[in-house]
């Protein structure tokens, strides 16, 4: 009976041996696999954080192209009103000279009308 349970108690001990190494095993490999996961997390959460620093900075990007839009069209409708109020002033001088001109005119035929009478009248 005593070699039986010797036997047993060896067989016991064999088997906690096994155990112990399969846990070990089962936790070395956890334990590995645990570090993985805390590098990919790690990596994850630093990618994540890159993308959200490329976003801030398109976000900025386009709103400083939002602002370089906003002034070029508030330029464009400047120049267009100094353009049409440019050609407004030179219609207006165009026709002033018209009329200085049609002045001219009509004041240069009453002197010579004048100048015919004289020299008729002589």
């Amino acid at each position: 009976k005593i070699s039986d349970a010797n036997a047993r108690c060896e067989s016991l001990e064999e088997a906690l041996k096994k155990s112990s190494s399969k846990a070990a095993d089962a936790l070395s490999s956890s334990d590995g696999d645990r570090e993985a996961l805390m590098r990919k997390i790690a990596r994850l959460q630093f990618d994540l954080q890159k993308s959200g620093s490329d976003l801030k900075a398109q976000r900025q990007e386009c709103e400083a192209l939002r602002e370089e839009k906003s002034d070029a069209e508030k330029h464009r409708r400047y120049a267009e009103q100094s353009s049409r109020k440019g050609v407004s002033f030179l219609t207006a001088k165009c026709n002033e000279l018209s009329k200085e001109k049609e002045h001219i005119r009509e004041e240069l035929e009453a002197r010579r009308s004048e100048c015919d009478r004289l020299a008729e009248s002589e």
